[in-house]
């Protein structure tokens, strides 16, 4: 699946960016942990568009 997302300073939803510091061996570890809670999360709560995880 491609998907584009652009974050533009007028739009009318809000934009959350965390930033994680990891070992690079446990990077995967770290992935597999966040997208499972972010499915999680999307599946059961109301008002969310996206959730997307970069390496």
């Amino acid at each position: 699946m491609s998907a584009t997302t652009t974050i533009t300073i007028d739009a009318p939803v809000a934009t959350l960016i965390n930033v994680f510091t990891v070992q690079p061996d446990r990077r995967r570890e770290l992935v597999d942990l966040l997208v499972c809670a972010t499915e999680e999360v999307m599946r059961t709560g109301t008002g969310r568009r996206t959730a997307m995880t970069f390496v």
